[in-house]
């Protein structure tokens, strides 16, 4: 129904061979924030040992640069992120809203639920 949408055929085959990297646990990639110093450790960092394993950015790298070819290599490696901090004046303002919203809303999801289902229960097992 998709490709009848775009006007695409159905492929039995790719044209280009496909390319996949399974790695067993995405904790290596992440980057721990400690809010004491209100500081973010680089990728790879183990706050066990105190020691930054520099192998877990290159390898990152190195996968992306397989994924995307060669014509991405150059742009790859010379790219950098930059992240966008969140306003903490905004932040600290809409805290307790946004707590309230994903606290309240699913309890009143689940009350009604119950309510609904208690409803159904009754009318249906009626004597």
């Amino acid at each position: 129904e998709m490709l009848q949408q775009i006007k695409e055929p159905f492929r039995e085959k790719s044209e280009k061979p496909g390319k996949m990297i399974f790695v067993s646990d995405g904790d290596f990639i992440k980057n721990l924030y400690d809010s004491q110093t209100d500081k973010i450790s680089p990728i790879g960092f183990n706050k066990w040992v105190q020691y930054t394993f520099i192998g877990n950015e290159d390898f990152i790298t190195n996968s992306v640069e397989y994924m995307v070819e060669k014509r991405g290599v150059i742009s790859a490696r010379s790219k950098k992120v930059k992240f966008k901090m969140l306003d903490t004046i905004k932040a600290t303002n809409e805290m307790s809203l946004w707590q309230m919203v994903n606290i309240g809303i699913p309890l009143l999801f689940l009350i009604a639920f119950g309510l609904g289902f208690n409803y159904y229960r009754r009318r249906r097992y009626a004597s």
